[in-house]
């Protein structure tokens, strides 16, 4: 397949985007234009098969954290290309904020679950506590991975040592990335925004940003009401 792929090559061209996160959007977004014959898994905007963790209600007032496959339209917190992967990542913040496996899908037999009786669940499970309480601890879980709701930039490293590249996330939703000069000082809002170039939002775009958010980065937050 190589070799065939090789002989159809009728030129190569490149483009310097100065860190991997924009390559990696701009790749996907050149793949949905341009259709190329061999790049199958993002040619379409609809949901690609991994598995996203989701947030929910129950009726008792409490917030659960719900592992599925992705399926079109879905607006998951965050993505992953297995069920382990996300099980994985979800009992690590269970661990983390003493969440409670019933209310996380991982304890369907009802009663106390397994947590509670090691004393790492409060007992949400048991109504041992109340819905506010057990909400604020999963919040700050979805707060710790999640932007589905954030406004803010991320900064990057840019094609030059004076540029910084700048990523807008807006209510949740990918805006597109733009570059400014850092050699003039400090950067206005309304000048980092006016940088965008706009792209559009679509399910392979969150899992890349979902993916690259789980790492250090730095991020400035923004009101989107105030800079227009």
């Amino acid at each position: 397949r190589s070799i065939v792929l090789k002989s159809e090559i009728a030129d190569i061209s490149y483009e310097n985007t100065g860190n991997e996160l924009i390559a990696l959007l701009l790749e996907s977004d050149e793949i949905k234009k341009n259709k190329p014959k061999y790049n199958i898994a993002q040619k379409k905007t609809r949901a690609v098969p991994f598995y996203g963790i989701f947030e929910t209600i129950d009726n008792q007032g409490f917030l659960n954290l719900d592992v599925a496959r992705l399926k079109e339209g879905d607006e998951p917190l965050t993505t992953f290309d297995a069920m382990e992967k996300a099980k994985e990542f979800l009992y690590r913040q269970i661990d983390k904020y003493q969440l409670c496996l019933a209310k996380c899908s991982l304890h369907k037999t009802g009663g106390h679950c397994f947590n509670w009786h090691i004393n790492k669940c409060k007992g949400a499970c048991g109504k041992l506590e109340t819905a506010e309480e057990y909400n604020q601890r999963a919040a700050l879980a979805i707060d710790s991975f999640s932007f589905t709701s954030e406004s803010f930039f991320i900064v990057l490293s840019g094609k030059t040592d004076s540029e910084k590249a700048i990523i807008c996330i807006e209510n949740g939703q990918y805006k597109g990335f733009g570059y400014i000069d850092s050699n003039f000082g400090q950067t206005s809002l309304e000048e980092i925004r006016s940088s965008i170039k706009k792209y559009p939002h679509n399910r392979d775009i969150q899992n890349i940003l979902c993916g690259f958010l789980k790492q250090k980065h730095v991020k400035i937050p923004f009101d989107p009401k105030c800079i227009y």
